[in-house]
């Protein structure tokens, strides 16, 4: 048999290779056993910010949030994204700072990635890492009540209500929408593909949402998801309702989509009315037929509740619409106040652009649609 013969300074650098080898397998073995748990580690971190939100008086209302799937390097986790909007009476920075103070813990690192300030927004946005993962990711919100241009004080101004329909379809038209930051109700269409995220992205950004209920029309008409309509039971209706409901989140009001045959109805009406005041929410009749009952309806339910006094965009042309917003403005002066019912379509935004400014020169005072709601 061939006996290999190896002389000393062989049988050194092998036997070192060996134990090299041996104590980098060991190394590894204990990395991996010592993975940490980065999933539990985000969960601590948002154990700690829910219990800081809380002693803050932050309501859940206020509060979105997100779980995002990430991996690296063979690490698998759930990184959580929270959106806090914080009232004019709390103070932002002092939030952050007893934030950033609770989690100061030698196993997390806090940075704080950005900090936005304009005329009618703060922002402040930091990260929580948890061995070098980034595990929590905050944005904290602060509207700013905007003053009222130098000239233009009165005693009281009026006040114009921008309700955008027939959203939910289109959610790259909705975001365009959403860009213009002024104020304006966002009426969603309930069970649709974009409904839910359309309303959570409108809240997270400060608008008002209500949900743009389909009713029964008099013509023979494509029928949306969620409608309800003369002929279901109180118990049908309600179960409608409820899904609907359920498939759009912060709603603070609904109005109708279409109903000329429904909000002529009285009967149907009162089921209708009965639903929503057990959810105190407003009413907003669009007034899709003259003689709509919806409004009066809703008073006798004991509904805060108003109507439209004119629609902007029957014609999809951007001078129309423009020209529309004049009749609206001259509306809330003779009234003192006004509201107006356009929809998500190219024209209305080009023209919604064009015409804030104007808005703002007459002295106009734009609201959300609750504000109207008597």
């Amino acid at each position: 048999m061939y006996k290999l013969n190896l002389n000393k300074n062989t049988k050194v650098m092998l036997l070192a290779a060996s134990l090299a080898f041996i104590l980098t397998g060991a190394y590894c073995l204990t990395r991996l056993l010592m993975r940490p748990n980065v999933s539990l580690a985000a969960k601590r971190v948002d154990s700690i910010v829910s219990a800081n939100l809380e002693a803050a008086n932050i309501k859940s209302s206020q509060i979105q949030k997100n779980y995002v799937p990430k991996k690296n390097g063979g690490v698998n986790w759930e990184q959580i994204e929270v959106v806090v909007a914080v009232d004019d009476s709390q103070s932002l920075n002092a939030l952050k700072k007893t934030l950033q103070r609770s989690l100061n813990k030698p196993v997390f690192a806090v940075k704080e990635s950005k900090k936005e300030e304009g005329a009618s927004h703060e922002e402040i946005r930091f990260s929580v890492y948890y061995d070098r993962l980034p595990v929590y990711q905050m944005l904290l919100q602060q509207k700013r009540i905007a003053s009222i241009p130098k000239g233009l004080w009165r005693e009281e101004r009026p006040k114009v209500a921008l309700i955008v329909d027939d959203v939910g379809y289109d959610k790259k038209r909705a975001l365009e929408l959403l860009e213009l930051r002024r104020p304006m109700t966002i009426a969603v269409f309930p069970q649709l593909r974009y409904s839910r995220k359309i309303a959570q992205t409108a809240h997270s950004m400060g608008y008002e949402v209500m949900m743009h209920l389909p009713m029964e029309p008099d013509e023979t008409l494509a029928r949306n998801p969620g409608i309800i309509t003369t002929g279901m039971g109180e118990q049908e209706l309600y179960s409608m309702m409820d899904a609907d409901f359920g498939s759009i989140p912060y709603v603070a009001g609904v109005n109708n989509h279409q109903g000329s045959k429904m909000t002529r109805n009285p009967e149907a009406m009162s089921n209708v009315m009965r639903y929503l005041a057990g959810k105190n929410i407003f009413f907003i009749d669009s007034r899709t037929a003259s003689d709509s009952v919806a409004y009066k309806v809703g008073k006798e339910f004991g509904l805060r509740a108003a109507e439209n006094d004119l629609f902007l965009d029957n014609e999809k042309d951007v001078e129309y619409i423009k020209e529309r917003i004049h009749l609206l403005i001259e509306e809330a002066n003779r009234k003192g106040q006004a509201i107006g019912i356009c929809h998500v379509h190219p024209a209305t935004i080009q023209a919604l652009k064009e015409m804030f400014p104007i808005v703002d020169k007459e002295g106009i005072e734009l609201v959300y649609a609750s504000e109207l709601a008597k």
